[in-house]
């Protein structure tokens, strides 16, 4: 039987390290869309309501922001 989830074998990013955060979220958000759309959301909601409560992936966004950027 195959494991559940998805398989990084395929991938040659090394992802060791604090540097490689960033990369890790992007990965996830990429491989596991309710996530990537969790982390959209919030992104979408900031944007047209500044005031917004939900902090929640403030972090992951803007590391994901930061990283493509980069």
């Amino acid at each position: 039987m195959a494991p559940a989830g998805p398989d990084y074998s395929a991938d040659a990013y090394a992802y060791a390290g604090w540097e490689a955060v960033p990369a890790i979220f992007l990965k996830q958000a990429i491989v596991n869309p309710y996530w990537g759309n969790l982390v959209k959301h919030h992104i979408i909601d900031w944007e047209f309501n500044k005031k917004a409560a939900d902090k929640t992936w403030e972090g992951a966004a803007g590391f994901i922001s930061a990283f493509i950027a980069s």
